[in-house]
């Protein structure tokens, strides 16, 4: 359980380090800085990248374990496809988030 805790600890800090940044200090970053996990889409920046809980990342790192292994690389890519694509098909407005958070 250490491993896995540490491995999702790593996960975690690639994620966040994924976080473009824009060079400013908008109500765009103080959306993502928000303390829960909706945000407004259309606050969203183009590659879609979104605070996530640890279940969802945990969920991205076990669909890629293989042979006992994860693979956080593979997880990372297939988190940023995914993120990319809920941006531009606008899944949060067709699951009912319609662009309001608040």
């Amino acid at each position: 359980a250490v491993a896995e805790e540490a491995t999702l600890a790593s996960f975690r800090e690639s994620h966040e380090a994924a976080k473009p940044d824009d060079g400013n200090s908008s109500d765009n970053n103080d959306a993502l800085q928000a303390s829960h996990h909706e945000v407004d889409p259309a606050q969203l920046p183009p590659c879609g990248w979104r605070p996530l809980d640890d279940v969802t990342l945990w969920r991205f790192l076990c669909a890629d374990k293989r042979n006992g292994k994860f693979q956080p690389e593979a997880s990372h890519a297939r988190l940023k496809k995914a993120l990319s694509f809920r941006k531009h098909a606008e899944v949060d407005a067709i699951l009912g988030g319609g662009g309001n958070s608040g």
